[in-house]
């Protein structure tokens, strides 16, 4: 039904200039070179440039990305925006603008350069509050709760403002290039729809004769040629969806699925994408018999929080879990990182980090870049468990055998893909250490502790000592040691019970004979190259954190808020001390250097080029030691587009995230 006082007529709202509120002051940005990390979440708001070449999208963890292209070659860069209820964006003469829409009806709109990076931004208030918004060519589309439409730029300001016509509600706007239409509730509760003109302002066109027989429809969206709209209407378990052709006013199409909620939008005249929780539905209308299609599910339950979908030129945009899937009815292609959450992060020759998870491996340069992804030669559908650099292109490596109960220690040439076994029948994992400087490597934590020199010619463990496990309420921990560091000693010898026992050895051979024991109220905390070694102890009821020298005296006391690992540097001068919430690094007399507030952190390598690397679940990076400035960071690897779905991301804020602060 048409309104009933203004039906075939066009009603225009003439405003002179003056009328129009001021735009709002900006907030200028500190230009900041950007962070790029995967989404910590689920993705649940997404919105594409109306060209489809730029997508901004937040997560269930409030997180926001960027992605400046979708071609595979512009990792998702972290932005930080508030909480949106809805997200649109746009492109300026010389970058972009993001709007984003909170629960209350505010816009928050920024301003972005060519890359991505922050340059200003502003805020408008709810009052009146917008309830809906699309973007345009000609700027943002907003209908606010007043039953006002207004276009405003990318500055804040409206530039065009039309009010509805009496007994008449916005429900939503589709657009198409210049064009916009309308789905209308009018006064009797009926709905229809009708044209809004943007050529040089807002006005509203005549009302289409059509019967828009949906019961509660919620969206709609206009074909590219302006041809035909789609309709969608929800209730509590199914969406419906129905497409008409505007000139003759008939029922091109019609179709339902079982879901709570949905979107829609064209890919091109003829193909409809409607979102649900459950993926994506496609209806061609070029079909004899258009029907909408089973939905194309995402690929676990879990994947998805709600409808997330961008219909742009040719396919739509969606995601599952934090990365994008660029759909068509005949492909779908997933734009994320290959390897996120590194299983492995060892130190390597020349500087370099070696990563990995499963089978895949990447060896990073300062810059955290992979510049290789060698290969490991171990049999197929092993598990790896350690690995340690042994110097040149050799690794130890601690695998269980596929299958298995059964553990295996090889040496691996990375460089010849080639691999030699020295332990093919260990009955447990061991807790593996290594010196270059007397060629020791040292088994821990079995049932039998061994002592061995290695030989990288023969690529031989040659055994020096071992021990057997004392009792099951009992380990052995042996740590080689540098000797010109040390004073002469080779090797640590922990017993660990309710009272360690730490022995320093000269001779690895001679167990029986170190040169200095002690053994203390407090347990094993970590020890370095110099033979310090690092003892949790309480005194006077308060636990500390005490450091011993290669006589088994005392020698500092370290600082420490609550329970923290401990990453001593190759020199034996210094620690980097990894909590809950900080790092921080310390000289050996305890006095601090730096701290830095960030959180999960899991590791931290001492590198050969004497630089620091941190690793988290979600990231690397790499920190200067004398101030703890960030060097460099990243947070994935091998980023493109995959016909297969991405591994999952851990669920923490991103590494890269927090620095980015």
């Amino acid at each position: 039904m048409t309104p009933h006082s203004t039906a075939g007529t066009t009603a225009v709202e003439t405003i002179a200039p003056t009328a129009l509120p001021p735009p709002p002051v900006p907030t200028p940005h500190k230009l900041r070179e950007l962070a790029f990390a995967p989404h910590a979440g689920a993705i649940v708001e997404l919105a594409a440039t109306p060209d489809g070449g730029a997508v901004v999208t937040t997560d269930e963890l409030g997180g926001a990305r960027l992605w400046l292209s979708l071609d595979g070659k512009h990792e998702p860069a972290v932005l930080s925006l508030p909480e949106a209820e809805q997200l649109a964006i746009g492109r300026t003469a010389d970058g972009l603008w993001i709007v984003a829409r909170d629960q209350v009806g505010g816009l928050y709109i920024v301003k972005l350069d060519a890359k991505g990076r922050a340059l200003s931004h502003v805020t408008v208030g709810p009052e009146p509050a917008i309830v809906g918004m699309v973007m345009t060519e000609r700027g943002l589309l907003a209908w606010r709760a007043d039953q006002t439409v207004v276009l405003v730029d990318a500055d804040g300001a409206i530039t065009a403002r039309i009010p509805t016509e009496p007994h008449e509600r916005v429900v939503a706007i589709g657009t198409a290039g210049k064009r916009a239409i309308a789905l209308m509730e009018w006064g009797d509760g009926s709905h229809g729809v009708r044209w809004l003109g943007l050529d040089t302002t807002l006005a509203w066109g005549k009302p289409v004769k059509l019967q828009l027989d949906l019961t509660a429809p919620s969206e709609i969206a206009l074909s590219p040629s302006g041809a035909r709209i789609a309709v969608l209407s929800q209730d509590q378990s199914t969406v419906a969806v129905k497409a008409y052709d505007l000139a003759s006013g008939k029922t091109l199409a019609t179709g339902a699925t079982n879901s709570a909620t949905g979107e829609l939008g064209f890919i091109d005249d003829n193909v409809i994408a409607v979102g649900s929780l459950e993926g994506i539905s496609w209806l061609d209308l070029s079909a004899a018999t258009p029907t909408l299609s089973e939905v194309v599910r995402a690929t676990s339950p879990f994947a998805r929080s709600g409808p997330v979908l961008a219909a742009t030129k040719g396919r739509a945009l969606t995601s599952t879990g934090g990365e994008l899937a660029l759909t068509t009815p005949s492909a779908t292609e997933f734009l994320g990182y290959e390897l996120v959450s590194p299983r492995f992060a060892e130190v390597a020759p020349n500087g370099q980090i070696l990563v990995g998870v499963g089978e895949t491996f990447s060896l990073l340069d300062a810059q955290l870049e992979s510049v290789s992804s060698p290969a490991l030669a171990l049999p197929t559908g092993s598990a790896i468990s350690q690995l340690e650099w042994l110097g040149g292109d050799d690794w130890l490596v601690e695998t269980l055998k596929s299958g298995t109960t059964q553990w295996q220690l090889a040496v691996v040439d990375l460089a010849k893909n080639t691999s030699t076994l020295v332990r093919p029948d260990l009955k447990e994992t061991h807790i593996l250490a290594y010196e270059p400087a007397t060629k020791l490597a040292t088994l821990s934590f079995g049932s039998t502790s061994e002592v061995v020199r290695y030989d990288a010619r023969t690529r031989a463990f040659d055994r020096v000592a071992s021990v057997a496990k004392p009792s099951p309420y009992e380990q052995v921990l042996f740590v080689p040691t540098a000797p010109k560091l040390a004073g002469g000693t080779q090797l640590l010898h922990i017993q660990m019970r309710d009272r360690p026992t730490i022995k320093w050895l000269r001779d690895p051979a001679a167990l029986d004979k170190p040169s200095a024991t002690v053994t203390i109220e407090g347990s094993y905390a970590g020890s370095d190259a110099a033979g310090h070694v690092f003892l949790w102890r309480s005194t006077a009821g308060k636990l500390e954190l005490a450091a011993y020298g290669v006589d088994g005296k005392p020698i500092s006391t370290l600082p420490a808020d609550g329970p923290v690992s401990l990453w001593p540097d190759a020199t034996g001068s210094r620690i980097v001390e990894v909590g809950a919430h900080s790092i921080g690094l310390y000289r050996l007399d305890g006095t601090q250097v730096w701290l830095q507030n960030l959180a999960s952190a899991q590791q931290a390598l001492w590198l050969t080029d004497g630089s620091l690397a941190i690793t988290s679940a979600s990231g690397i990076a790499r920190l200067d030691p004398a101030t703890g400035a960030v060097v460099s960071a990243r947070c994935g690897w091998r980023f493109g587009l995959s016909r297969s779905p991405h591994p999952p991301t851990p669920r923490l804020e991103p590494l890269c995230s927090q620095l980015a602060r």
